[in-house]
């Protein structure tokens, strides 16, 4: 054994599984743990922890002492194995640590493992400890004491990698979402362990305050980590919440949120709870947490704008509203601080202090209230420049400085423009510049500041689209608006594709004219659309509505319709596959439409490109004028393209002039048509061009192709069958080339179909 390959030695180890309590067994494996995995070297290498996780199966106790004497005493910097020993270590470990013999060994080495972690999938050693401390689905049969008794273990090291990981460990006790790595019980031939699992209330209860207890010492003890333990406690808090230990917990809540000041995350998580589970609690439960969430709300009026605009604007809601169907009161916390702004506008000490506190912080609700504080504030310049300050040295409060110009400009429209340009000449961020322009009224003496902007490059193409967003540009006129696109429109692809989506967001649903459809149609042949996509399937939409705007308003005429077909040229000969990927569903509607609207303009980009194309651009203009291929039916074999329709003399007076050009028309004519009794038979437009074009081997080897799937869902039987019936109508055909192809064909598909079938039975 010892000169056994590994993959031999571990595939013996395997079948031995399902015979570990045969004495033989368990004597040879033993054997080769006393003199194969005598030293660290050979436990730790990749041969050494693969057989250990092997071995589990057979001699666990084994495993464990060794693990025990030999690898648990080893310094932190022996723990750095190769990706394929660690995997299996820990592999081992997770089955060790269900059994309650070896539990404690491997609880340890996973903890050690996880404080210097490697591995980043979801059954690593961090996960697997974390594990242990859930409530169900722990991974082992060991009860909770024992398992805490490891954690205090190693709180007691105090080093901040095992702190870290236990604090992790400690949120696994609140979860309530359980999912277990693994099959690790299932050790051996015997029945797989069972996770330990509470009995009464009072274990569950007591699980909590185990975890809650520890977790309130390590925050107390260690206050870098204070931060962690408090969101661990206030995501808990709407489960701790709905157990018997509420008054318990809300009084740890209540000297957190005094030793901090005022606590805004307990807030929201305790007005979580009022709203979903007040209702069928007991009242003296209820009442308890309602006067929770007052003892948590605080009294300062800074404070309390804080609270109410901290969190997107549906997380705080009224404490005293119950969760009911059709309760659609998403604004409180956006009148709550517009309340709030009125109190604090009326003293100009309160609105400094206000912008102090909040600038720096991240309030992901604060425009509304910054608004109503710019509109009421008495002196406005001073709030506004004490606010740009702190943005420009922190990087932070954007929103809040959008807010109070927002509200300036409500009130006085020279000081808001000052104000902007105070801000334009401070802030140089992409988001600082675009987000001021965006926060008050779009008017033609501030579009000329943002014409200079685009001009000047100021920022990235991409960012100027924010301003059409919320009906930003809806006031200027269609004149105005152009102005700012057409050198927006200029700057590559990125450029081009903002001036899109500009032009689909202004006065979006509402009636357009001439003038601005014919606009929309020069933007829609801009050649650097087609240097690259931002946005994939996203830009491909903004395109084709746009389009089918300009096509319902103005209609399609000659020099439009060159344009169009020459934007779907360029994709097809384009080198850049998520370019093509992203537009050719678009393109095709291009196709669909210029065939109806200027089908002889259409055919000759068509015609000309394929006869000057590279066998790779071909292919991707088949996908552009052929059937969709994305159903994985086979109708993609059957079907008419989206070029089909184009008049037969245009088509033929082109195809007769060479015999190499007929195969052209196979990539979009129908190939089958349902007969009277729902079978299918050859399309009579493919009978006409067969009989025209039938003794072109060109013709033939391309439909040949076209009968053969490219992508398919199940089995191809199915699809293939489909012709047999119509390749022996062909037997006869009266051209001699077509007859001989139809037989050859039809040999070929009863062949394949055979081979099919016997792959299908294998």
């Amino acid at each position: 054994m010892a000169d056994a390959p590994d993959d031999l030695l571990l595939a013996l180890f395997g079948r031995w599984q399902h015979l570990d309590t045969l004495p033989i067994v368990i004597e040879t494996s033993s054997r080769f743990v006393r003199e194969q995995l005598s030293d660290v070297e050979a436990i730790l290498s990749e041969r050494g922890c693969a057989a250990i996780d092997a071995l589990v199966h057979l001699v666990p106790d084994r495993v464990a002492d060794v693990l025990r004497y030999t690898v648990l005493p080893l310094p932190d910097d022996a723990f750095q194995l190769s990706a394929d020993a660690r995997r299996s270590l820990v592999e081992a470990l997770s089955k060790l640590a269900f059994r309650s013999r070896s539990f404690a060994i491997a609880a340890r080495l996973l903890l050690r493992l996880a404080a210097n972690e490697t591995e980043d999938w979801a059954n690593n050693a961090t996960s697997l400890f974390k594990q242990l401390f859930q409530l169900e689905l722990s991974g082992t049969e060991v009860p909770p004491g024992e398992r805490f008794f490891v954690l205090d273990e190693a709180l007691e090291r105090g080093d901040p990698a095992t702190l870290g990981i236990c604090v992790d460990a400690l949120s696994s006790v609140f979860a309530r979402d359980y999912i277990r790595y693994g099959d690790s019980g299932r050790i051996g031939s015997g029945a797989p362990l069972v996770d330990w699992s509470p009995t009464t209330w009072d274990e569950v209860h007591e699980f909590y305050r185990d975890g809650l207890n520890r977790l309130i010492d390590i925050r107390q003890k260690h206050p870098e980590f204070a931060k962690r333990c408090d969101d661990i406690l206030t995501g808990a808090a709407r489960g701790m919440l709905n157990t018997s230990l509420y008054e318990e917990f809300g009084e740890h809540l209540i000297a957190i949120a005094i030793e901090k000041g005022f606590w805004p995350e307990a807030v929201e998580s305790v007005g979580d709870w009022l709203y979903f589970d007040r209702k069928g609690a007991p009242a003296e439960q209820s009442d308890y947490v309602r006067q929770l969430y007052d003892r948590l709300f605080p009294a300062a009026l800074v404070d309390r704008a804080i609270v109410f605009t901290k969190f997107w604007r549906s997380d705080i809601r009224d404490p005293d509203a119950i969760y009911r169907e059709g309760d659609h009161d998403f604004d409180y916390s956006e009148r709550a601080a517009r309340a709030i702004a009125v109190e604090i506008a009326s003293d100009d000490a309160q609105v400094l202090e206000a912008i102090r506190h909040m600038t720096p912080l991240d309030l992901k609700s604060v425009y509304p209230f910054a608004e109503e504080l710019g509109y009421r504030a008495a002196n406005k310049g001073e709030a506004f420049d004490a606010t740009l300050d702190i943005v420009a040295t922190k990087a932070t409060g954007l929103n809040l400085l959008r807010g109070l110009l927002a509200g300036i400009d409500r009130a006085d429209k020279k000081l808001a423009d000052d104000c902007l340009q105070k801000a334009l000449s401070t802030l140089e961020s992409e988001n600082a510049v675009v987000g001021l322009y965006a926060a008050i009224p779009m008017n033609r003496e501030r579009l000329e500041r943002v014409i200079v902007d685009v001009k000047g490059r100021r920022v990235a193409p991409g960012y100027w689209t924010v301003l059409s967003h919320g009906r930003g540009l809806d006031e200027l006129d269609v004149d105005d608006v152009a102005r700012l696109l057409e050198p927006l429109s200029l700057q590559g692809g990125d450029g081009a594709w903002a001036a899109l989506e500009v032009a689909t967001m202004y006065r979006y649903g509402k009636p357009v004219d001439a003038a601005q459809t014919r606009y929309v149609a020069t933007l829609l042949t801009n050649p650097l659309l087609l240097e690259h996509t931002r946005e994939s399937q996203r830009d491909g939409h903004t395109f084709e509505d746009l389009l089918k705007r300009v096509r319902s308003t103005i209609g399609i005429d000659a020099e439009l319709a060159d344009r169009l077909a020459a934007q779907v040229m360029t994709l097809a000969g384009s080198k850049n596959y998520e370019l093509f990927s992203a537009l050719d569903d678009a393109m095709r509607t291009v196709v669909s439409i210029l065939r109806e609207e200027a089908p002889a303009v259409l055919w000759s980009h068509v015609s000309y490109f394929y006869e000057t194309s590279t066998p790779i651009e071909r292919n991707r203009l088949k996908r552009l004028i052929g059937p969709s291929n994305a159903r994985f039916d086979g109708s993609e074999t059957r079907d008419a393209g989206t070029l089909f329709g184009v008049p037969e003399e245009v088509v033929f007076q082109w195809a007769d002039a060479s015999p190499e050009r007929p195969a052209l028309l196979i990539d979009f004519y129908p190939i089958l048509a349902e007969g009277k009794d729902k079978e299918f038979v050859w399309h009579p437009a493919l009978g006409k061009i067969a009989e025209r074009y039938g003794k072109s081997k060109a013709f033939l080897e391309a439909l040949s192709k076209r009968l053969r799937p490219s992508s398919w869902s199940g089995s191809i039987i199915p699809i293939l069958e489909v012709y047999l019936g119509p390749l022996r109508s062909w037997a006869d055909h009266p051209v001699r080339a077509v007859s001989l192809w139809a037989k050859n064909e039809l040999r070929y598909l009863e062949r394949r179909i055979e081979i099919e079938r016997q792959h299908e039975s294998a």
